[in-house]
């Protein structure tokens, strides 16, 4: 079996995308969280497979999937508009999913970011900006208490 995935951080950008085959869900947790604490995990399909949400399970992540189906096309179509301008190609299929798959996950709290940020930007504090994108994920902390809790750690 073909593992695909990608990560992105809190703006949208993409910070890495692999395929690899037989990788174990270890693995694949060990190789994610070299990049940082895996908060979101999205699925291409609907019903996400049994490895997909063990791993959000087993990595604590919120999981998220798409309201409707996609075929192969769109997906192909979605990454492609993505990566206009850059100078990236996907590998194969899985890659492809696991970038639409992210995508759908941004895109799903993406709102909720901007806020965030608008939030700290009235208070002067955007430099607090990922440590309260992850506590409010994390633990579910409304954002005002999130600030008030990481400023008290500061």
């Amino acid at each position: 079996t073909t593992v695909g995935y990608a990560i992105l951080n809190f703006n949208g950008d993409l910070i890495h995308v692999n395929s690899s085959k037989k990788l174990s869900l270890d693995k694949l947790i060990e190789e994610t969280i070299s990049f940082g604490k895996p908060l979101i995990v999205g699925s291409d399909i609907t019903d996400p497979p049994k490895f997909v949400r063990k791993y959000a399970t087993d990595t604590k992540a919120i999981l998220v999937k798409p309201n409707l189906p996609s075929n192969f096309e769109n997906k192909k179509k979605v990454t492609s508009e993505f990566l206009k301008g850059r100078d990236l190609k996907l590998k194969d299929k899985h890659q492809i999913a696991a970038l639409y798959a992210a995508l759908i996950a941004y895109k799903n709290f993406k709102t909720l970011f901007l806020k965030i940020d608008r939030i700290l930007k009235k208070q002067n504090k955007q430099y607090l900006s990922s440590k309260i994108k992850v506590k409010v994920l994390s633990d579910k902390t409304p954002i005002s208490d999130s600030i008030k809790i990481i400023e008290n750690t500061i």
